[in-house]
């Protein structure tokens, strides 16, 4: 292997093996917060079938590629249902993961609400080494040997007006593959695993435009904490233009367009110096079926 592609290989495989792949890479958590967070399942109030993709860094062969749709049902009782598929290739490493969602609305005022969510799973890390060497890696030979892992996540979201504050511990089972003897002393180390998101819709009073800034903040146990941030901007609640920032994938430019029912919503990465030059991009589509519930 040569020392570009090597390096290239520890940049991506070495973080997704260690962090177990309950952290997903989508940036859009405008069009699709469902992704983020569970307690986001059936929020909308309408039945929706969404699918992502998202290519990272187009100029590198085998760099990181993302892709999974998921299903949001909501119920008259409070209750929703959901499921998200989602697959990721990175080189060899290839990552599956599926979990059915199950969130329950607590009203609290006409205007007001908690949304209480839990989801489970599996995942599969799927490895080709054929052609590749990795002998000297203990990390990916071991995961190569513990493919199947459960996977699960417990979300809240508070909702008052056009505010949404969410909480979200998205690995609730602890996981082998990230090195033997690596945060062994504690067993319940994966639950410091947290996603904390805000977001508000500001309506003006020519009620033509709006905001909608939201932030993130995600706390990692195994890799460094990051943060991302982003304004939108809404005209007549059909088309979005905005931008956002990663702390560590940096400035990404925001489309969204919005018809009675369908919902696109893409986002163009500019190049990042400080790690990759390259640009990425992702694309999401959301198709609500029938009246709101």
């Amino acid at each position: 292997m040569k020392i570009k592609e090597f390096c290239l290989a520890g940049l991506i495989l070495v973080p997704l093996l260690g962090a177990g792949q309950n952290s997903l890479d989508f940036r859009q958590f405008y069009s699709n917060p469902f992704l983020f967070n569970p307690a986001y399942t059936g929020a909308s109030g309408y039945t929706e079938f969404s699918v992502s993709y998202r290519q990272q860094w187009l100029e590198f062969i085998d760099a990181p590629s993302s892709s999974g749709f998921s299903f949001q049902q909501p119920f008259k009782s409070k209750a929703s249902l959901g499921v998200n598929f989602y697959s990721q290739n990175a080189l060899s490493l290839r990552t599956t993961i599926i979990q059915v969602a199950f969130s329950y609305r607590i009203p609290i005022s006409d205007k007001s609400s908690f949304r209480l969510a839990l989801s489970g799973g599996a995942g599969l890390n799927d490895l080709d080494l054929e052609g590749r060497d990795y002998s000297n890696d203990p990390l990916i030979m071991q995961a190569a040997q513990n493919q199947w892992y459960p996977a699960g996540s417990f979300g809240i979201l508070f909702s008052t007006g056009e505010l949404r504050l969410g909480i979200c511990l998205p690995t609730l089972f602890n996981q082998q593959e990230t090195g033997s003897g690596f945060l062994a002393t504690n067993r319940y180390e994966h639950l410091l695993n947290q996603l904390y998101s805000i977001r508000y819709k500001i309506k003006t009073t020519a009620e033509t435009w709006s905001l909608e800034p939201y932030f993130l903040y995600r706390l990692n146990r195994d890799f460094q904490n990051y943060w991302d941030s982003g304004l939108l901007i809404h005209v007549k609640e059909k088309l979005g233009i905005g931008a956002s920032y990663h702390q560590f994938n940096g400035v990404a430019i925001l489309l969204a367009i919005n018809t009675q029912d369908l919902s696109i919503g893409y986002n163009y990465e500019l190049p990042n110096t400080e790690s990759v030059s390259s640009t990425s991009h992702e694309l999401q589509l959301s198709i609500k079926l029938g009246k709101r519930y």
